[in-house]
């Protein structure tokens, strides 16, 4: 099984190969999806990749909820992981 920080990569790498702001840069999974640029339907595409890559699924609520690539690689290895991911607290 791939770790967290194995799955945060593969996100972090296919930001760069959606976009072009950071090519050839690391990227900060920190940042929001936002700030690469990306609109709802390529963080679709950036999830069906890894879903496919990771045999793995997630609600598209978990995709909404998820603001940077750190948070979208904890809710996919809960996922993977078959661990229960609690609900953000508002």
């Amino acid at each position: 099984m791939r770790s967290q920080e194995d799955i945060e990569k593969m996100i972090c790498e296919q930001l760069v190969a959606l976009t072009d702001v950071f090519t050839g840069d690391v990227v900060d999974a920190t940042m929001t999806f936002n700030s690469f640029g990306l609109d709802s339907l390529s963080k679709l595409s950036v999830l069906a990749i890894l879903e496919k890559k990771l045999g793995a699924s997630l609600a598209i609520e978990s995709l909404v909820d998820a603001e940077t690539p750190r948070q979208l690689a904890s809710l996919m290895y809960a996922d993977i992981a078959g661990a229960h991911v609690n609900e953000p607290e508002a």
